[in-house]
């Protein structure tokens, strides 16, 4: 008899991939504002937690190639942070599926700061790769997880193009083996992405990011550099210009990104959603707030249609900052953020 499907929440609560104090505390506040509450009461499922590790690096400002001469910040502690998710993670599911008939879990990793996600979505793609022989995966391609990112910012820039020098501006490109293999904090996730590529040795060049398996919704803000990306790569988008242009119809939007990432409707699918994306109106406590959003009503079907699929394994929530605007202002991100978390994990 199988096993209900275990509900994995991660406390992924790190600023150290941006330098504004506060996103470190979204986990706690969005925990205590009863995300759990209704599903414990009722015990609709198991629910494992995975409390965040303290860490042990220095905060400090790394000289290297950027072609601004902008040095990038706290990669070791950033190293630190996405290396302790992977491993937890990796090890949280390796646990789960030891029992008897046990379902692949629904992982919710609450950040933090948006480099969070380099940890999150390596410790998902890594894992699915691994317990590819698993019967309940039989029809589905676990070796290539399709990424959805909802976000105002492309989070594409490498330690060479970065304006900031943020990490949490950087995900996908080290992910994606974009530039960052001079930067020897990181051997950890070049050691994680050659492991990865050993278990296809057909694909000796594939990553934890593939672009084609990535689609960006909410975009507009987006950098020189990243645009080129974005369009060298034919990575599909829908910036908030495109999404206005389609009436905002966010069903005929997700469905031509997944029509887009996995024309064989076979793959696990990862949101990652920084709130951000939505407009400041449904989440001003955050730390690059960009005006013209994507409604809350909207950013909730977006979940909807992902998990009625029956493929969506996984959603960061990234960049909630309770210290930034007012009380009102923290609640109401706040809330939203619990809205976007209770769809996914019911």
């Amino acid at each position: 008899m199988a096993q209900q499907q275990t509900r994995v929440i991660v406390n992924a609560g790190y600023s150290v991939g941006q330098l504004k104090v506060g996103v470190e505390l979204g986990p706690g506040k969005i925990l205590e504002a009863g995300l759990l509450t209704e599903f414990e009461k009722n015990k609709n499922f198991p629910i494992e937690m995975i409390d965040k590790i303290e860490l042990k690096s220095n905060l400090e400002k790394l000289n290297i190639c950027s072609s601004n001469n902008v040095p990038l910040v706290n990669p070791s502690a950033v190293s630190e942070a996405t290396h302790n998710l992977y491993i937890s993670i990796n090890h949280k599911i390796d646990e789960i599926l030891k029992v008897q008939n046990s379902k692949f879990p629904r992982i919710l990793t609450l950040g933090g700061d948006h480099s969070i996600a380099i940890g999150s979505i390596a410790a998902i793609s890594d894992s699915l790769s691994k317990h590819s022989n698993n019967p309940q995966f039989q029809s589905l391609n676990t070796q290539e997880l399709c990424i959805v990112w909802f976000d105002a910012h492309a989070d594409v820039n490498t330690p060479a193009s970065t304006n900031s020098g943020n990490i949490h501006g950087c995900p996908i490109a080290f992910l994606a083996s974009l530039q960052f293999t001079d930067i020897e904090q990181f051997n950890w996730l070049k050691q994680a992405i050659q492991q990865f590529r050993q278990r296809v040795p057909t694909n000796a060049n594939r990553n934890f990011v593939d672009f084609r398996r990535l689609g960006y919704i909410g975009l507009r803000d987006v950098d020189t550099f990243e645009q080129e990306v974005i369009d060298s790569n034919n990575i599909i988008s829908f910036p908030m210009t495109r999404f206005k242009q389609e009436n905002r119809d966010i069903r005929k939007i997700v469905n031509e990104i997944l029509n887009t990432i996995d024309p064989e409707q076979n793959r696990l699918i990862h949101l990652s959603f920084d709130v951000d994306g939505l407009d400041p109106l449904f989440a001003p406590s955050t730390g690059t707030l960009v005006e013209d959003g994507v409604q809350l009503e909207e950013a909730k079907e977006m979940v909807q249609i992902l998990k009625s699929t029956g493929r969506l394994v996984s959603l960061d929530i990234t960049e909630v900052n309770p210290q930034l605007g007012t009380q009102e202002d923290s609640i109401k991100t706040v809330n939203s953020a619990v809205e976007i978390a209770k769809i996914f994990l019911e």
